[in-house]
């Protein structure tokens, strides 16, 4: 069951990896790669050990499909959140201002 786990983590650490390549931050993104490594390093040698279960590696996959999932729907909620939170707080109305004044008419007697 750690594999699962470890399976979601690994999606995590890659979505954050692809972020910050994208954002050519350089110290966050090999951290990243680092830490990748070594989780790579672990599942490797998990689904070595057991390379006749079946049911680890769909596991694994099972938890990176979730991870995926996770990465990209967390960021969306948080997004929606924030947003309704700042309409709700900072709503400012301003008055009606046409942008042409409205002319009357001048009848000539």
């Amino acid at each position: 069951m750690l594999i699962f786990f470890i399976g979601m983590a690994e999606m995590v650490i890659a979505t954050l990896w692809t972020k910050f390549v994208s954002e050519t931050r350089i110290v966050p993104s090999t951290t990243i790669t680092i830490v990748n490594v070594l989780v790579w390093y672990y599942v490797l040698r998990v689904v070595i050990d057991n390379i006749n279960n079946v049911s680890i590696i769909l596991l694994y996959a099972l938890g990176c499909g979730l991870g995926t999932m996770l990465s990209l729907l967390i960021p969306r909620f948080v997004k929606t959140k924030t947003t309704r939170t700042r309409k709700t707080v900072g709503t400012i109305t301003s008055p009606h201002v046409p942008a042409m004044p409205t002319l009357t008419r001048h009848d000539a007697r």
